[in-house]
């Protein structure tokens, strides 16, 4: 699968500053966001109500109290929309900057990703959230384990079982065939604290993937918005695998074995369809699930 630079994204950082940090501004928010510009990179600071509006070119700071803890202070670092590799170089300089005015991030942060979903029709949302969670095992392995299960500290809730079946079996029981994401979330029984989450697209006409912990690594971020575009991306060209299908997978234990088949689903395997960009990401993926899987 090669990577789209025409399908735009955006990232949401979830990070921490220490108090004392912190104090030694007057004006926390805003104070990050000059030193972001002083990069070169348009950023506004905001210390009042967290702000939900999209931004098409600067990127803002606000406060977030779901996450910090005892001697930090919380913040998330929203991205404009952006797209291609001049995303990924400014969430490299973002980053950068914000590591060297002191942040940091602990367990109580995550990455949020959304990437542009208006383009695809109803099943093939369906096959997002099953391509999600055929390869749940492995995918949990990419990151620690404080960000695995089904609790909102770890991105939400697992994508529940058969969820294109469900999808399509309501559906036609209830006599109807549902237009827009409200519908899809209200048969399938999904709400946005899930690790895909269908609920953004009211709201932005994204589809968030949510599991990731919080990081300033720009490699590990980059990575993460290459692998979810792909699984956007092939869920628009696959068909949903039946039950007997999805067998294999399930009794596929080791980690190794079922991320091959996770690069199989998304093309890899064909020299033809994948491009440097999505090689690196899969590439720094798997010695994810090998650290990851080490540690047991």
């Amino acid at each position: 699968m090669q990577f789209n630079n025409m399908r735009t994204f955006g990232v949401e950082l979830e990070i921490v500053v220490p108090t004392m940090v912190a104090r030694a501004h007057r004006d926390l928010y805003n104070a990050m966001a000059r030193a972001i510009e002083a990069a070169g990179i348009p950023c506004r600071g905001h210390d009042g109500a967290y702000d939900h509006r999209d931004e098409t070119v600067q990127w803002k700071i606000v406060s977030d109290a779901s996450v910090g803890g005892s001697g930090f202070r919380g913040a998330e670092v929203v991205s404009p929309i952006l797209s291609g590799i001049e995303g990924f170089e400014q969430i490299k300089t973002v980053t950068r900057v914000l590591t060297n005015f002191g942040a940091t991030v602990n367990r109580t942060c995550g990455l949020h990703v959304h990437h542009e979903g208006r383009d695809l029709m109803m099943k093939q949302l369906a096959n997002v959230g099953e391509i999600y969670r055929v390869h749940q095992s492995v995918i949990n392995m990419m990151v620690p384990a404080s960000r695995r299960g089904n609790q909102q500290v770890c991105g939400g809730s697992e994508i529940p079982a058969n969820m294109a079946a469900a999808y399509q079996m309501q559906s036609n029981q209830l006599g109807v065939n549902p237009q827009n994401a409200a519908d899809m979330m209200r048969i399938a029984g999904l709400s946005r604290y899930f690790k895909v989450n269908f609920h953004a697209l009211q709201a932005h006409g994204t589809i968030e993937f949510r599991q990731h912990q919080g990081t300033l690594d720009a490699q590990k971020i980059i990575s993460w918005v290459v692998f979810t575009q792909m699984i956007v991306e092939c869920a628009k060209i696959r068909k949903t695998k039946s039950n007997e299908d999805r067998t294999r997978y399930d009794r596929r234990t080791q980690a190794m074995a079922s991320f091959n088949l996770l690069t199989r689903e998304l093309k890899m395997h064909r020299s033809h369809l994948r491009c440097e960009v999505t090689q690196e990401a899969m590439k720094f993926l798997k010695t994810r699930v090998k650290h990851f899987t080490s540690q047991g």
